[in-house]
């Protein structure tokens, strides 16, 4: 790890780097460049770049042939240029910034435009930021994106099934933009029933659970969520509660048919 140093260029060349681990750089206020994270580097992990913005930073991952670059790996670093191959993935890395002209660039003519760059279409509407690269499934660039092109966000309600009295969780999820919950509400048939109040969800992963199904707890469940882009404040998020109703002894109706026997 590379900690509180004064270090502006870092020659990495001979060493065969296939993960850089979260904490890996942190807090090396003037470090712009870093060289030889190539050809074998397959993944960045959440948070392994941390306080570089005094300086803006280039990375070259261009001449590795595929890698992941997990969500927020840069936090709070400044990006002169950061250059990937077209078979690399870039998650959700919102908390980073860009120097003058800086930019994420696929230095390729086939890259999967897939929901993992769904960020960065919306992104480059709220900041500058430049990017570069074509598109293997569209018949666009990657600066001409726009957030239609992707469909990300699916209309499918899942359905959960829970028995009388048994417990069950909702999860509220959207794996490509970072969120937060602002309530969940319960409809049936299209009526308003309830919102739920914070005893029922869990604040770190915005699932709802219920300890004890009950039957008036069927119905249409849907977490709205927030995002931090403009062009897309709010994300839904649907699921369908179905919950088995349990006959107790009382509630059975018991017939006895009686045949005549001629003795």
């Amino acid at each position: 790890m590379f900690a509180d140093i004064s270090l502006s260029n870092l020659w990495l060349n001979g060493n065969p780097i296939t993960v850089i681990e979260k904490h890996a750089f942190v807090n090396l206020l003037f470090l712009i460049r870093v060289y030889g994270l190539f050809p074998f580097l397959e993944e960045i992990e959440t948070e392994a770049f941390v306080n570089l913005s005094a300086a803006a930073l280039t990375l070259d991952l261009s001449r590795n042939n595929a890698t992941v670059i997990q969500k927020n790996a840069f936090k709070n670093v400044q990006i002169a240029a950061l250059a990937m191959s077209g078979n690399s993935t870039i998650k959700e890395n919102r908390l980073i910034t860009f120097a003058v002209s800086g930019g994420i660039y696929f230095i390729s003519s086939s890259i999967q435009c897939n929901c993992d760059l769904m960020w960065l279409v919306h992104l480059r509407h709220d900041m500058p930021v430049q990017t570069d690269g074509q598109c293997a499934n569209f018949n666009k660039t990657v600066p001409e994106l726009v957030p239609e092109d992707l469909h990300c966000i699916d209309q499918v309600s899942t359905v959960h099934i829970c028995n009388v009295s048994q417990s069950v969780d909702l999860p509220c999820e959207y794996d490509y933009l970072t969120t937060n919950l602002i309530r969940w509400i319960h409809t049936r048939n299209g009526q308003f029933i309830r919102e739920l109040n914070k005893d029922f969800i869990d604040e770190d992963t915005n699932t709802l659970h219920f300890s004890f199904c009950n039957y008036d707890d069927s119905g249409e469940y849907t977490c709205m969520l927030s995002t931090d882009y403009s062009l897309l404040p709010s994300i839904n998020r649907s699921c369908h509660l179905n919950v088995n109703r349990k006959y107790d002894i009382d509630d059975v109706l018991l017939y006895v048919n009686f045949v005549p026997y001629n003795w």
